[in-house]
């Protein structure tokens, strides 16, 4: 399979270990090439999942001053290089209050720290003012302050990296 793909708009189903089953909107201008192996396509995708929230957790995991104001926040998935092992990378906007991310940059200057919060966001709908996201009853996972990467979802990821390329391709589809 030779060719690009150009993402106009779309949605992106991800789902990982029956935990994660949220819907993503594809942000304009995304890419997937493909050079021969379907599978071995290479994607440049930014994901975007936003959910109105309190900030009250957020401001308490940066040690600042408790900000109660609910707003709509944004938790961008990237995913780059090929399609079945991505690179993930995160990032958190505020679309209609840019201000919190300027007013948070100290905090958000840590991968760590965005990362943990992207991920909580996805998963409870809602900033966490601790080290650790609670996916299920009893399944927690901690992070760790000097951790170089979200290995975690990277590995949800590329283990089900078949029901992401069949995600992918449904889109491409439509």
């Amino acid at each position: 399979m030779f060719g690009d793909f150009i993402v106009n708009s779309g949605k992106f189903n991800f789902t990982a270990q029956d935990y994660i089953n949220k819907i993503f909107d594809l942000k304009e201008g995304g890419t997937v090439r493909w050079a021969g192996n379907p599978t071995e396509a290479n994607i440049n995708i930014n994901a975007i999942y936003q959910q109105r929230t309190s900030l009250a957790p957020l401001y308490n995991a940066a040690g600042r001053e408790e900000n109660p104001e609910r707003v709509l926040a944004q938790a961008d998935m990237i995913l780059k290089g090929q399609l079945s092992q991505p690179d993930i990378t995160f990032d958190i906007n505020f679309p209609q209050n840019p201000g919190v991310k300027d007013e948070l940059q100290g905090y958000f200057s840590d991968a760590n720290n965005v990362n943990q919060q992207a991920l909580s966001l996805i998963v409870r709908r809602s900033f966490t003012p601790e080290h650790k996201v609670i996916l299920g009853k009893k399944s927690t996972i901690h992070y760790y302050q000097r951790a170089p990467k979200l290995l975690l979802i990277k590995s949800i990821i590329s283990s089900h990296n078949h029901s992401i390329s069949i995600s992918l391709i449904s889109i491409l589809n439509h």
